[in-house]
């Protein structure tokens, strides 16, 4: 069991893009430097093998002329459906909206009871997935009103899921970092910056600290769980 936060300066990994109905990663954009500039490269999860945490490395087993043909996406470009299509065709993946009937009922999450989705974003030709340093710096809108905004997540790189998102408080409590478990995550708002949680402010307010320079541990987990009596994900395993 291990958190990392998605700021974490991992070598040739720029960002993630994930699900918003289960958290999962779904592609991880790779910074190529100076060999395919104003280009976004992504790669699947699938070909990323075991990170090297102390060189803050994510090996992949694909070589650079395999990434370099990849299907183009320039830098600030959408992420269409058509271009997905594209980009599972050249990997050889199964598109995971084919599963999504195993993943969600009427778009709402199994793992996520309650989840919803702003109206702007039901259209029937909907993509949920977005990149998560867009949505860095949103509003966080608690149960009785806005709370802070979203200083990172936590990311478990073995099961390519957001297991938390880091909520800054400082517009009400000065310094202060707490996380939350994605779970609690309500519903998304990429086009207005907004994220809401189903917790109350003072919930969050007396939540455990949470310190960008310590390590992510078990202990710490077990404290915030016990907290807010959320179930352990670990030992689901």
């Amino acid at each position: 069991m291990c958190c990392t936060p998605r700021t974490v300066n991992w070598a040739g990994c720029k960002d993630f893009i994930v699900d918003d109905r289960d958290w999962t990663v779904r592609y991880v954009v790779a910074d190529t430097g100076r060999w395919l500039p104003g280009r976004k490269v992504l790669l699947p999860p699938g070909k990323v093998q075991n990170p090297e945490f102390s060189g803050r490395r994510l090996p992949v087993k694909l070589t650079k002329k395999q990434i370099i043909a990849s299907p183009p996406l320039e830098e600030h470009a959408a992420l269409l459906r058509q271009y997905e299509n594209r980009w599972c065709d050249y990997y050889k993946v199964s598109p995971y909206w084919q599963e999504e009937d195993k993943i969600c009922v009427a778009g709402i999450p199994t793992t996520m009871p309650g989840a919803k989705v702003s109206s702007e974003r039901k259209s029937k030709e909907e993509v949920h997935v977005f990149s998560v340093s867009d949505l860095t710096g949103a509003t966080i809108v608690a149960s009785d009103g806005d709370i802070g905004h979203l200083a990172d997540v936590l990311m478990d790189l073995k099961a390519w899921q957001v297991r938390y998102a880091i909520v800054d408080t400082r517009n009400w409590l000065p310094g202060k970092q707490v996380c939350v478990s994605i779970t609690c995550v309500e519903w998304v708002d990429p086009s207005k910056q907004r994220v809401g949680i189903g917790l109350s402010k003072e919930k969050i307010k007396n939540s455990p600290e949470y310190n960008p320079l310590v390590p992510v541990t078990e202990e710490y987990q077990v404290v915030l769980h016990d907290y807010y009596g959320w179930p352990k994900y670990w030992k689901s395993h």
